[in-house]
This record gives structure tokens, sequence and C-alpha cells, in this order.
């Protein structure tokens, strides 16, 4: 059973007289004391219309809600810096929003537990400036620049799909730029504060530039991974800075050589990376020694490289990998593997946002007949990947509610129901 990293909060409020709570701190203090930070004091100040409305909405436990709240930390003085925020949480329900621009957007941090989204753009799909969370919920992203970016991301439950003409999911840095900034400074260089965790859920990349793009660490643990790379030696269906490390989980991600990666030595589950001698197109098919289908997936455009890693993969052992119409058998040399060559040289680097100019189709081709940077929605969306039953797998969403756009620290309150 996987280690459990999401938990959902819940608070309770007392109120207590003067030696309640000079008993409780007696009781605590055994068990715990102040951190770094100390004592400290919030003031905060709620704002509300005429009839209510807003704590009205809060108690009744709408679907949608939002509060104003004006906040000082320390007690407040005339000089003293406050904070105005407008709060908005959905609970569940379905959303279809079709943007020019993010279609979801935070400066903070992004969080989906819940929910059904169909989400349309001609940039991000989600972005936040701090991480996105997705723990739950049904995500489509027909047609976007780059799927989900952020500065780190953790996916443990939910249905993600993603057609993007650049990066599917995209840990870069901390602003709306992050992803596009390939113009100066060290564009291979590691970010330690930009990661990418999978650890459940199902996860369907379609993108012509990385499939998965992490400036620093990329951590699997857990749930179904399918990614259709680029058909270009520039871009990876899997492309990290840092380290890369999967102990558990399904993964299959195609793509073109010239920029593929593996997974690394730290890795205690069985990954394969096998590189062609031609384009290959159709669908991916792994079998073990008796013929037993263990993962399948059927890309939509050519490739020339494959990475597959499962937990029937181990070390010494041999399996068949069907591509197309062509098979290879292949014996596990230890359980990070890679075989065959790079058959092309990488060719020039994507992660670029065009700059007043077409944007590149999803089939890997741009369209000088049209001058809109918006990508468009490329005819058909594949077929979905398979599994030894035949059905499209499915993570296990936790609960909760399914969007938190807030950048506040741990020591605020939850504004849960309580």
């Amino acid at each position: 059973m996987a280690n459990q990293t999401i938990f959902k909060r819940y608070e309770y409020k007392y109120l207590l007289t003067a030696d309640q709570k000079k008993d409780l701190q007696a009781y605590m203090e055994t068990y715990m004391k102040p951190d770094a930070f100390g004592r400290n004091t919030i003031c905060n100040l709620y704002f509300d219309t005429p009839d209510y409305l807003l704590i009205r909405r809060s108690i009744e436990g709408k679907v949608y809600k939002e509060k104003i709240r004006l906040r000082t930390y320390g007690r407040a003085q005339d000089d003293s810096e406050a904070f105005i925020e407008l709060k908005k949480k959905l609970k569940d329900g379905t959303f279809t929003i079709d943007f020019c621009d993010d279609s979801l957007h935070t400066n903070g941090n992004l969080s989906i537990c819940g929910g059904t989204y169909t989400l349309s753009t001609g940039d991000d799909g989600m972005h936040a400036d701090g991480a996105d969370q997705v723990y739950g919920g049904e995500i489509t992203i027909k047609t976007c620049y780059e799927g989900i970016e952020g500065q780190n991301m953790e996916i443990s439950g939910g249905t993600i799909d993603i057609t993007a003409s650049d990066d599917g999911l995209n840990a870069a840095g901390g602003n709306d730029q992050s992803g596009m900034d390939g113009f100066g400074g060290d564009m291979f260089s590691a970010d330690e504060d930009a990661w990418i965790t999978i650890s459940g859920g199902t996860v369907t990349i379609d993108a012509t530039g990385d499939g998965i793009d992490s400036n620093g660490d990329l951590t699997v643990s857990g749930g179904n991974i399918f990614v259709s790379g680029p058909s270009d030696n520039g871009n990876g269906a899997l492309d990290y800075n840092g380290t890369a490390t999967i102990t558990g989980g399904t993964l299959v991600a195609a793509g073109m050589s010239g920029m593929e990666q593996n997974f690394g030595s730290d890795s205690t589950q069985g990954t394969l990376m096998m590189n062609l001698t031609d384009n290959q197109s159709g669908k991916i098919t792994l079998e073990d020694a008796n013929g037993n289908t263990l993962v399948s997936y059927t890309p939509m455009r050519e490739y020339n490289s494959v990475v597959i890693s499962c937990a029937e993969l181990s070390d010494g052992s041999t399996y068949t990998i069907h591509t197309g119409e062509n098979s290879r058998e292949v014996t596990m040399e230890g359980l990070v593997y890679t075989d065959g060559e790079v058959t092309n040289a990488p060719g020039q680097g994507g992660g670029q946002k065009p700059q007043g100019g077409p944007m590149g189709d999803n089939s890997g081709d741009s369209d000088n007949s049209d001058n809109s940077d918006r990508p468009t929605l490329p005819q058909g969306q594949g077929n979905p990947p398979d599994t030894q039953n035949g059905e499209r797998p499915q993570g296990d969403a936790p609960q909760g509610n399914p969007v938190d756009s807030s950048n506040e620290q741990t020591k605020e309150e939850s504004d849960g129901q309580k």
C-alpha cells in the first residue's frame, strides 16, 4: 500500500476562558513547543453585503462561495501593512471555460479535488505561480499552449487529459512566463524549487513539445501515465533537469529519441527505454515471456523511442514490445535499462512560445496561413490507453473541496465549512 501524502484537514474552533487556555497550554507543552516564529497575532476583518449574502452562501454549503477579507499580521497600527483578499472556492460542479489566456490562473497555489473541468485556451490550461495540486476530479484540456504549468506540481488523484501545442506538464519557475524563458540563461540547469510528483490518478498527454517537463526533479510513485510526445528531436516525451525516480505506477511515454530520457538509477521499479531504428506508429504493447499483456497504449503520432515502466518489469526477465506492426524481444539487463541507440541528433529545442507568429498545430507543423497565436484543436483525440481488460484506467480520487487558489501560509486558518 502506497504512503498517503494528501490528507483532508478539519478545523474546530472553541471559545475558551482564561483558565481553560492556561490549562490547555500547560498540557500541550508536554508534546509541543513554539516554532521559529514564536507567538504571533493575526487580525482579520471580513466584509459582507447588506443582506449577508457571503456568509449565507458559506453556511448553506453552496458550490461557489467567496470571502472579502482585510488582514494584518500583528496588532494593527496606523502604519501597519494590510492585505485585502478576495477568496473564491469551488466545491464541486461542472465547468466549461474557453478563454484566450489561462483558463485557470492564480498567483499562489491552485488545488483541485473534485468537479469536472473542460478547458480551452490560447495559453495555459491551468497556471499557478506556486504549486499546482490535483487530488481528484476530471480535467480535460482540449486545446492549449501548455497544459498545466507552475513552480511545482503534485498529482495524486483524478483524471487528467491534455492536448497541448507545447508542454503537457511544465514545472518551470514562478510566473506566467516561466515556461517560455528559453532565451538567455542556462536552460539546462536544475531548479531545486521546481519539481513534479505523481502518486496517483490517470494522466493522458498529447503534446508536440515536451510531454512532461520538469526544470527540477521528476518523481513517480503511482498512477497511470500515458504520454504521446513530439515528432521532432528537439523535445522529449520526458524531460527533466534534476533527477527522475519511479517507484510505482504505470507509465508509457512515446516520442523521438533525440531528447528522450529514462528514469534514474535510484528507481526501485523496473523501467525500460527502447530506441527504434525507424519511426513507428500504432499501438505499443508490452508482453511478458508467457505472452500476457502488461500494458498497452496508442500514441497520437509517430515515435522512435518508448519509455515503459510497470510493476511487472524485473531485472533479468525477457519481454516482447510490439510497436505498430513490429516486435522486439528485450531482456532487462538491470532494473533501469535502455535498449538501442539514439537514431537522430537533437534538433532545435522547444519550450519557447511563438512571438508575433502563428502557433504550431498538434501535428507538429506550422500553419503560416493563419496569424493567430491560438492553437487549434486537432481532428480526433486518438485512442485512450488500454489495460489488460481493455478499459481505460481510472485513478482513485480523494474527496474534498476542488479549487483553492489562495497562497496563504499554513499558519492561517482554513476557510472550509466548520
